[in-house]
């Protein structure tokens, strides 16, 4: 009975889909041919489209040139976007995930907006218990204000693969500089928002971050045809340590004490990488990276409790990391040893 009823609900969906589609031609459409078209009773329509105007889908009547004695009706399709989303047919405990997941959303400043958005047009969201989330770390990166409309930009020139033209504030140099790209995905790391794309002069792969977008993107015509490579997003998240690959992958070996290496175990670590335990209860772990500042970086926050054994050349580097920090500190670290 219930696999009937999920049949049921798909073919409704499916002829609602089927209506929309022809309200949404240029044209219009008529009563008469819907009802042709989906098979659908006169009623049944007529109940469908009541339904769609009640969501605040826009049902004009217009004039069809061609033939004036018929009444035509036709969507404006910008009213698409500012639809009620109807009550979603879920189970108590799938609404609260929902719910939960919208409003851990909400505090990712890049994802505010839409999630914001989202909510208001699910009337059950706002009626959730908020005590059951909590959202402990409220820090995150600074956004422009024009990183909503870029979002929407990016999307759009994803989908229609152009390449775009945008003004970008180059930390390297402290200044802004132009750049013409193909983006081909956005990506969230550490409650940021990232546009990956090729670049015009040597068909490489970048990362750019929103928040130093200067201004808007906008498209550009067509530059040299660059196929993008479909591994490029299993690359980019396969690396342990971030999705900013600084040369070439390399293998490096630490060794952990019990506790880091304990809590280091629980970690989903990708293929590429592994943790055994020793015989004393430490822990050597490999991995194999492309990100050599978010390994070092990594390294340095396990603080005593790790200690590189290889590559050498990772290995000198965060030992001159640690005497820099230690010279920070000058006279004070002197007095107390």
């Amino acid at each position: 009975m219930a696999a009937r009823d999920n049949d049921d609900w798909v073919q409704r969906l499916i002829n609602l889909v089927h209506v929309i589609r022809l309200l949404g031609q240029d044209n219009g459409t008529t009563i008469t041919e819907i009802t042709e078209k989906t098979g659908l009773s006169r009623w049944t329509v007529m109940r469908m489209i009541d339904r769609l105007t009640g969501a605040g889908l826009e049902v004009k009547n217009i004039e069809n040139q061609t033939d004036k004695r018929k009444n035509y009706l036709k969507v404006d399709k910008d009213s698409l976007w500012t639809m009620t989303l109807p009550d979603i047919a879920l189970e108590e405990k799938e609404k609260e995930l929902f719910s939960f997941l919208l409003r851990a959303a909400s505090d990712v400043p890049v994802l505010c907006d839409s999630a914001q958005s989202l909510r208001s047009k699910i009337k059950w969201v706002d009626n959730m218990p908020s005590s059951k989330i909590i959202n402990i770390q409220r820090t995150g990166k600074k956004i422009n204000p024009n990183t909503a409309e870029t979002v929407k930009l990016l999307l759009d020139s994803i989908g229609k693969k152009q390449w775009i033209r945008f003004e970008y504030y180059n930390l390297s140099y402290d200044e802004n500089r132009e750049y013409t790209v193909k983006p081909v995905y956005l990506f969230i790391f550490e409650g940021s928002l990232y546009l990956r794309c090729i670049t015009i002069n040597n068909g490489y792969y970048i990362n750019y971050a929103l928040e130093r977008f200067v201004g808007l993107p906008e498209p550009v015509k067509p530059q040299h045809k660059i196929e993008v490579d479909d591994s490029d997003i299993e690359k980019l998240t396969s690396d342990p340590f971030g999705p900013f690959p600084s040369e070439e992958p390399f293998e490096a070996v630490i060794h952990l004490d019990l506790w880091q290496g304990y809590y280091a175990e629980l970690i989903n670590w990708p293929d590429t990488c592994s943790i055994e335990e020793q015989e004393d209860g430490t822990y050597i772990l490999k991995v194999t990276t492309a990100n050599r500042f978010g390994l070092i970086q990594w390294i340095m926050q396990q603080g005593a409790d790790a200690m590189v054994i290889s590559p050498a050349r990772i290995r000198e580097e965060v030992i001159e990391l640690m005497k820099k920090t230690l010279s920070n500190y000058g006279e004070l670290y002197n007095e107390n040893s």
